[in-house]
């Protein structure tokens, strides 16, 4: 038995991935008032509130959007990361993904250890990454890798070695505050399109301070290049920064 111990839509991926081979599988919501990110696709499944530790008995832990590190000697834990380990350890790898500009990533399963995100690399699978791609596109395609990925390492027998990471050179990304999601004013209009599109999706939307207060922004349209030079100005549905400009979506509940 496999336990898949999530509480977010990715979760539900990695146990599609399984049910795909037929390998014997109950997914673990926590905490329970999250159980309703399960749908009637997954009736399947079992949900309950999992222990503090991880118990002997059960055959492996497979942790996919889980809120703290895993790791016991109990039982095998298998972690999921979407970055290309040892490159973007840590916090928020999928808006770090865009706002760095990155044209390809990764999906990994590894063996969980103490330090986050460092153990052993079982599975990897890298794919592009699209030039205009919001976190809404990348959240989706690391779901569909995360299947593919869970799906082979089930075809190959759930193997619990891999292959050590090259500690030399990894990399951490921070974790993110609400503070972060402000679009700096003197941003140029390819940081502020990145910012708007690395936050759209399942996370708090970037924001700019306007005359009228803190406005949140959804969705971002390709840039209008111009010899626009002052500072980050929304003016109605467009944003304009140094460099030019794009059609914004207003959140409509502003930064509340």
């Amino acid at each position: 038995m496999i336990e898949v111990w999530t509480t977010n839509w990715l979760g539900l991926r990695a146990l599609d991935g399984l049910r795909d081979t037929g390998v014997a599988h109950a997914l673990v919501v926590w905490p329970t008032s999250a159980s309703d990110a399960v749908d009637p696709a997954h009736a399947d499944v079992v949900v309950y509130e999992p222990p503090e530790e991880p118990v002997a008995g059960g055959r492996m832990i497979l942790v996919a959007g889980w809120p703290k590190l895993i790791h016991t000697t109990q039982v095998p834990v298998i972690g999921f990361h979407p970055s290309p380990l040892p490159i973007g350890r840590g916090r928020a790898p999928i808006p770090h993904t865009i706002l760095m500009g990155l044209t390809h990533s990764a999906v990994c399963l590894f063996r969980a250890t103490a330090e986050a995100d460092a153990g052993p690399i079982i599975v990897r699978r890298e794919f592009p990454v699209g030039e205009q791609w919001t976190a809404r596109d990348l959240y989706a395609e690391v779901g569909t890798q995360l299947r593919i990925a869970v799906r082979d390492w089930a075809e190959h027998g759930l193997p619990v070695l891999g292959r050590e990471q090259d500690h030399a050179r990894a990399t951490v990304w921070p974790r993110r505050t609400p503070a972060d999601s402000e679009i700096p004013p003197d941003a140029d209009v390819d940081e502020a399109h990145r910012m708007v599109r690395a936050l759209d999706g399942p996370y708090p939307a970037a924001f700019v301070q306007t005359p009228d207060g803190c406005q949140r922004l959804r969705s971002a349209g390709r840039i209008h290049r111009s010899k626009w030079a002052g500072a980050v100005q929304l003016d109605h549905d467009r944003l304009y920064a140094p460099g030019g400009s794009f059609q914004v979506v207003r959140a409509k509940n502003g930064c509340s």
